[in-house]
Formats: structure tokens, sequence, C-alpha cells
């Protein structure tokens, strides 16, 4: 019920557009950008031109990290996708998110979430080497703690939202 409530969602690291695609899909008021390089949005642009939905979902090339969002959004969402970087990289990635926002905007995260005490699941323990070593390796698959502090720092009022299979999870920060 959420979700139907935003006009311009950005898909930030939306890959090849699959996720952005299917929200705009199922509410029929949303139009998606997705904020990725400049190679994965030709990626990107190809799946949405062959889908019919380029009136609803575009790209924004660049990185999210550095480059502005888009103009006139009301959400972000990071989907599988902020395990990649340190404790210090979300936070100030959350940070820019916020300042992006309008009053009221949300920030929506997406991910496998670890316990708060850091004792499992143990699908967590399996996944974090990979960011560890292969990855960036500065990520990791973080606790639920740590993502409702980064965000809570970062000035967002955060939901929790965890009855979802696969130690999955979303969590909601308003601005």
């Amino acid at each position: 019920p959420e979700l139907e409530k935003f006009n311009h969602l950005v898909d930030a690291g939306g890959g090849d557009g699959t996720n952005g695609i299917a929200l705009c899909q199922k509410y029929t008021k949303m139009t998606v950008s997705i904020f990725d390089s400049e190679s994965v949005c030709q990626l990107a642009q190809k799946n949405i031109e062959s889908n019919s939905m380029s009136g609803r979902v575009k790209t924004w090339p660049g990185s999210f990290l550095t480059d502005p969002f888009p103009e006139n959004i009301d959400a972000v969402l990071y989907s599988h996708i902020m395990t990649i970087w340190s404790p210090q990289t979300n936070l100030a990635l959350l940070r820019r998110t916020y300042d992006a926002l309008p009053v009221d905007g949300k920030v929506i995260v997406f991910n496998m979430m670890g316990n708060d005490d850091d004792t499992g699941p143990l699908s967590t323990a399996l996944g974090s080497p990979y960011f560890q070593a292969i990855a960036t390796g500065d990520g990791m698959l973080y606790s639920w703690a740590d993502y409702e502090a980064w965000m809570s720092e970062a000035g967002f009022k955060v939901e929790r939202y965890d009855k979802m299979p696969l130690s999955h999870g979303i969590l909601i920060g308003t601005k």
C-alpha cells in the first residue's frame, strides 16, 4: 500500500530495469528512474523498450554515490545494493538520499537482514564473505539494527517490515 502513493521512484542500482518495470506495471501512477552506470542503463533501456514501458521507466546514468539524483522524486529504492559498501559509505549515501528527497519522501531498503545481535541467520554469515572478498572488500550482509541506525542518523524516521521469506526485510525511512 505504501508504494502506490509514489509518483516518481528512483531505483538506485536498478540494473536492467526489472524492478522498475514490475513496479510500474503494478502501480499505474508511478514512474521510475533507473539510476545506474551508463553501460547498465543501456541494458535497462533495451529491457524497458521491449516491455513497452518507455513512457514510465527512464534511465538516469551516473553514480548515485556522487552524482545528483533526478529531480521531482518522492522515493528512492535500494534493493540488494547497500551490502556492497562499508557502514561509512552507506551512511553518506543515506544522507545524500535524505537531501535529495522532499519532506515526507521515502527511502526503501530491501535486503537480506542479519539479526540485531549478529547471531544469524546462517545465510548472512555465508553471504558476507562474498562482499568482503570479491565485491568491494568493504561490504557485508548487515543487521536490521545497522540499517536502522544509519537511516536514523541520516535523519529518517524508520519503519520495519520483517515478515518476509529467506531472511529478507524492508525498512522504510520517511524524511
